[in-house]
């Protein structure tokens, strides 16, 4: 009997450790989108010079297409070019959230950036 209960200690220890490592893992993962939103909304002030409104707005496009291309990072596909498609899907949804958002001269600045590629 004491070595059924060890043995349920040891096992419910087991579970524990591992989703705490799963959900440090997914902290992780949001850190690194919120990471990558923060750096491209900084290059595209560079470009384009934001407003606040924009910066906002800007950050949750850049916030979305770092969770898709992450998803996109991370799913197996039949082909290279089954996730050569979902990748301009991607960047096509940032393209035209980004001229929603921005006036006829920032979004010109912005596609002849290195940040439209």
């Amino acid at each position: 009997m004491k070595k059924y209960v060890s043995f349920l200690s040891f096992v419910a220890l087991l579970f524990l450790s591992t989703s705490t490592m799963v959900a440090q893992e997914k902290k992780a993962n949001i850190n690194d989108v919120e990471k990558y939103a923060k750096h491209q909304v900084n290059e595209l002030n560079e470009v384009v010079s934001l407003d606040s409104k924009q910066t906002d707005l800007a950050f949750e496009i850049f916030t979305e297409v770092a969770k898709n291309t992450q998803e996109v990072d991370n799913a197996k596909f039949e082909t290279e070019k089954h996730r050569e498609v979902r990748l301009d899907a991607i960047k096509e949804y940032k393209d035209s959230k980004l001229k929603s958002i921005l006036n006829e001269d920032q979004y010109k600045r912005f596609k002849m950036s290195a940040l439209s590629k």
